[in-house]
């Protein structure tokens, strides 16, 4: 089987920026624009994995996820995913993406994503 036959979910980035500012009340509206979608595999973690709490409303799921070599990521990005196993649902990339490669050529990316629950 190949990589890119084993990329069933998709995924895009998730831009938040600044749009228009106010200057008398001292807030500005934040936007949300989407990127593009892409081919990505969301490894859940294991249903007996326990869930760490980093607060007491808190808890954070961490998984894999693998992505083609040309898909655009960095630290701390969000991402939109679309799972199958998990439906759709925001990720924030936990760590600088690692190269996944074949005896001498490049055939994708790996990550770590954590997403916060609010419970």
């Amino acid at each position: 089987m190949s990589f890119q036959s084993a990329l069933v979910d998709r995924a895009r980035r998730v831009h938040r920026l600044v749009g228009y500012r106010n200057p008398d009340l001292g807030e500005s509206e934040q936007v949300v624009q989407y990127g593009e979608w892409g081919k990505c595999r969301l490894n859940p973690p294991d249903s007996n994995e326990n869930r760490s709490a980093s607060e007491a409303v808190k808890n954070r799921i961490t998984a894999e996820i693998l992505l083609p070599k040309d898909f655009d990521l960095d630290l701390n990005d969000r991402l939109e995913i679309e799972s199958q196993e998990l439906g759709t649902t925001v990720w924030i990339v936990e760590n600088q993406p690692q190269l996944l490669r074949r005896k001498r050529s490049i055939i994708g990316k790996t990550a770590t994503v954590v997403q916060i629950v609010d419970m």
